[in-house]
């Protein structure tokens, strides 16, 4: 399946029929959907932590057309929601989703409740209590059940609103769990060094998004280590770091030398930073008469940062 890099984003939304595959551990998610207007569901690849039959989709993609399967909705953004209607609250109920409840019981809560179901699941649990075959035992199951799936759609909200894109969303839950909210207010940095597939540049744009300052030290947090290992393809943001890191330094007054193994090297991270960089040779001055270097870790006073631009 090729996408055509020349499509047009659409917007797409309807209640999910059918879950043909969802990976938990990717969230990577073929589903089948009821869109208005349509007479066939709509088949529509995204990433989701979780999703259920009977929860309404909001995708945000392209149209591409693939050879064994036909037309797909290919997802940039995919947001979940819990249905409205009392069909789609009862397939969503009786998917088991939520432990404790199969089809059976989703019917006899949505005959007792009607819309008001969930807001009984989590603000009057014992009203659960009133229907035939429940007991304070399933009862505790279905209210943890629900607690649980709440706290990853807040998530996910959150991620999202924030400019993360769905697949990225998914990753990061799946690496902070229930505090991956907490995790990125306290420093949204850390996601390029913790998820796969998210660089300084992301992380940046989610930094400005949450209200941190460009000149916040934590977005120079690479250099809290005495030796800090930058890598990545190109593109990926390792100048930008570099140049990131050197700014935030020099408003505090602190002296940065730069190195690098080659003198190749040491040119690139000239012009790259528009600061005079020497091979790590003459930085330290080698001497082959003692076959060592004038400066060495004795020397406090000298200041060194390596970093190679590759």
């Amino acid at each position: 399946m090729f996408p055509d890099p020349d499509a047009a984003t659409e917007h797409l939304q309807g209640s999910v029929e059918r879950v043909t595959f969802h990976s938990p551990e990717s969230g990577f998610c073929v589903l089948r959907i009821k869109v208005r207007g349509q007479r066939d569901l709509v088949t529509v690849i995204g990433s989701a932590a979780t999703i259920t039959p009977g929860e309404h989709v909001e995708c945000t993609g392209t149209w591409t057309n693939d050879r064994q399967h036909g037309l797909q909705f290919k997802t940039q953004h995919l947001r979940a929601i819990p249905p409205s209607t009392l069909e789609g609250i009862e397939k969503y109920l009786g998917s088991g989703m939520v432990k404790g409840i199969g089809p059976h019981f989703a019917r006899k809560l949505v005959r007792a409740f009607g819309e008001r179901v969930f807001d009984i699941i989590e603000q009057e649990p014992d009203r659960l209590l009133e229907l035939e075959g429940i007991g304070p035992k399933r009862k505790e199951r279905v209210t943890q059940a629900w607690a649980e799936q709440k706290v990853v759609r807040e998530i996910m909200v959150f991620l999202q609103s924030h400019g993360v894109g769905t697949a990225r969303a998914v990753r990061i839950y799946k690496t902070y769990g229930d505090r991956a909210v907490e995790r990125v207010q306290e420093n949204p940095y850390r996601l390029a060094l913790d998820i796969h597939g998210i660089g300084f540049k992301t992380a940046d744009a989610i930094a400005q998004r949450l209200g941190i300052p460009r000149d916040a030290l934590m977005r120079a947090q690479a250099v809290n280590g005495k030796v800090t290992v930058i890598t990545g393809g190109p593109g990926v943001g390792k100048t930008t770091v570099v140049n990131s890191i050197l700014r935030i330094i020099r408003t505090k007054g602190v002296k940065v030398l730069l190195c690098a193994p080659t003198g190749r090297a040491a040119k690139r991270l000239s012009e790259s930073t528009n600061a005079n960089a020497k091979t790590i040779h003459r930085l330290l001055e080698f001497d082959p008469q003692i076959m060592g270097f004038k400066r060495n870790q004795d020397e406090s006073s000298v200041r060194i940062r390596r970093r190679r631009i590759q």
